[in-house]
C-alpha cells in the first residue's frame, strides 16, 4: 500500500512539475513579447527617448527640405560633427541634436542587446520596431565616428532581412520615398548631396 502512494504521490510531484515548467515557458514567452512592445513605447509613445527619435527626425526634415526644396530627410555624415554641424558636440544642454543622437543609438544598443540574449521576440520586435530600425540605420548609416553605432548597423540589416521575408519591405520603401529615394538600394554611396525622391 505504502508503495502505490508513494508512486502515487511522485505522479502527481511529476505532473505539478511540468505543469509548472510549462506555466513558466509561457511566462517567459509573455514577458519577452512586453519587453519588445515597451521598447516600441519608448520610440513613439512619450518619454525621454521618445522626444530626442522626434526631436532629431523633425530637425533632419527640415534640413532636407531646405537643403533639396522639398520635403525630406538629410542623411547625416562624420562632416556634421564638426563645428557648425548639426551634430556639433560643443553644443550643450539637454535636448541638443549631439545629445538626441546618442539618445538615440543607444536606445539601438539596448535593443540589440536585448535581443541577442533572448530576452525579446524577435518576430513582435521587427513587427513594430524593425522599420524604425531600418528607417534610421539609413539616416545615420554614413556615421562612423560614433563607436556606439556598431548595434544600429547590425539591427538595420536583421530589420530589412526580416522585413523582405515577410513581404514587409516593399511597404517601407514605398513609404519612404521622400525620404531618400524609397529605400537602401537608392541610399547606397548616396552623400548630402543625393536628390530626394518625388513628394
Amino acid at each position: 500500500m505504502n508503495a502505490v502512494g508513494v508512486v502515487g504521490a511522485l505522479g502527481v510531484g511529476a505532473y505539478q512539475l511540468r505543469t509548472f515548467a510549462v506555466e513558466g515557458r509561457q511566462r517567459d514567452a509573455d514577458r519577452r513579447i512586453e519587453r519588445s512592445l515597451e521598447l516600441y513605447e519608448d520610440v513613439v509613445v512619450g518619454g525621454d527617448t521618445a522626444e530626442a527619435f522626434h526631436r532629431l527626425s523633425v530637425l533632419l526634415r527640415h534640413r532636407g527640405t531646405e537643403q533639396f526644396g522639398r520635403t525630406t530627410w538629410l542623411i547625416l555624415t562624420d562632416d556634421d560633427f564638426d563645428p557648425g554641424g548639426v551634430l556639433d558636440p560643443s553644443a550643450t544642454g539637454v535636448g541638443t541634436p549631439f545629445a538626441d543622437f546618442y539618445r538615440i543609438i543607444w536606445f539601438f544598443e539596448r535593443a540589440e542587446n536585448a535581443l541577442d540574449f533572448g530576452l525579446l521576440n524577435e518576430d513582435v520586435f521587427f513587427r513594430t520596431t524593425g522599420f524604425h530600425c531600418w528607417w534610421w540605420g539609413q539616416l545615420l548609416g554614413q556615421v562612423s565616428a560614433a563607436k556606439a553605432m556598431k548595434s544600429l548597423r547590425g539591427l538595420a540589416p536583421r530589420a530589412e532581412q526580416w522585413a523582405r521575408t515577410e513581404g514587409l519591405l516593399e511597404s517601407w520603401m514605398s513609404h519612404c520615398l521622400t525620404d531618400f529615394n524609397g529605400g537602401p538600394a537608392a541610399v547606397a554611396g548616396a552623400g548630402p548631396k543625393q536628390t530626394p525622391g518625388p513628394v
